[in-house]
């Protein structure tokens, strides 16, 4: 992983822009069946990727740059939408890395929400939330909580299934010494601020309460630093809007211990 100084360095020097060139150059070719050409995109996505988890700036300005325009038209092209991931490799890592700029720049970057709208978002992403592979669905489901409108919630009404599996990315990197999953790419932080946008539907609230959400939110109060004690109250304060999560938490005294502590997570 990249630390924030290297990135900013690297955002520093143009990348986005060098991002754009690349892009352009390769949009004239067949970069799925040219190995040099996909060669070439994977270096670019996969510098981009990494860069835009951690810098503000860069999300920014790829917003400003209209990537995730085409990067959601890219998604919504019939080569992706329609591929085989299990025996292609090569178009599962280009939706994973589409996917994951794209999640960077949501939940970092405000203003980009109205141009992933614009640009037909919620539309495309959909398309994503029945692939049997995990992530992919999973970065559909976190991406789409961020722009989703009142009207449209029921959209991220996600399964149990979808749940517990983003329950356990939370767990596993709980699990880990800083709170970031190896297996699964994602930070704690990542994971329980996509799940306080997923609980704005009541569906997921109960849902979220009854596969293990309310627990590890408690672990992440008590172990997570300031940013991730923030996200672990304000998912406890989404949650208890259900009556059977409020009787989950009154139940148990480390999540009443915990909350005891939110005042003093607050200031």
């Amino acid at each position: 992983m990249l630390n924030r100084r290297v990135v900013e360095r690297i955002v520093r020097c143009g990348i986005a822009h060098v991002y754009l060139r690349a892009w352009q150059s390769l949009s004239t070719v067949d970069y799925i069946t040219d190995a040099t050409a996909f060669t070439n995109l994977q270096l670019a996505l996969s510098i981009i990727w990494n860069c835009s988890d951690k810098s503000v700036s860069l999300c920014d300005c790829l917003a400003r740059a209209a990537v995730a325009n085409h990067m959601l038209a890219e998604l919504g092209d019939t080569r992706l939408l329609d591929a085989d991931l299990t025996n292609d490799p090569d178009r599962h890592y280009l939706i994973k890395a589409y996917l994951g700029v794209l999640h960077n720049m949501v939940r970092m970057c405000a203003d980009s929400r109205q141009v992933f709208r614009s640009a037909g978002a919620v539309s495309v992403l959909q398309k994503y939330l029945q692939r049997a592979q995990g992530l992919v669905r999973t970065k559909a489901y976190l991406i789409l909580s961020y722009i989703v409108n009142e009207q449209e919630n029921d959209i991220i009404n996600a399964t149990d299934e979808n749940i517990a599996y983003i329950v356990h990315i939370l767990q596993t990197a709980l699990d880990s010494e800083n709170h970031f999953s190896q297996l699964h790419a994602f930070w704690a932080s990542e994971i329980a601020c996509g799940l306080n946008h997923l609980a704005v539907n009541d569906g997921n609230k109960l849902r979220l309460g009854g596969l293990g959400a309310i627990d590890l939110y408690v672990r992440l109060l008590r172990d997570g630093n300031s940013d991730e004690r923030s996200l672990a109250a304000a998912g406890l304060w989404i949650l208890s809007f259900n009556a059977h999560n409020r009787q989950l938490m009154l139940a148990s005294p480390d999540c009443l211990q915990g909350i005891l502590i939110i005042p003093m997570v607050s200031t």
